[in-house]
């Protein structure tokens, strides 16, 4: 018997009003998570990110797919039109 999982998670603000010790914790789990395969697909604002590691940064190059913003279609999730 085959088990099924999910192969992907989607959290809309994940870290709106957590403190920044509970966002970093947030974080380390969802990086957890994908290690063991399944990919997080989180949105959030910039004033909302975990606080930055040693290097200054919170995401790698190599976690951030797409940077949605207010640019037509092309800042938009599925570049999908406005309605």
């Amino acid at each position: 018997m085959t088990r099924r999982f999910p192969r992907f998670v989607f959290h809309d603000g994940v870290f709106e009003s957590w403190t920044d010790r509970k966002k970093a914790n947030l974080l380390a789990v969802i990086r957890e998570y994908a290690d063991l395969g399944v990919q997080p697909i989180i949105t959030l604002i910039d004033s909302d990110t975990p606080p930055a590691d040693d290097s200054g940064s919170v995401f790698g190059s190599d976690e951030i797919v797409l940077d949605l913003a207010r640019r037509g279609p092309e800042g938009r999730l599925f570049r999908m039109k406005a309605w």
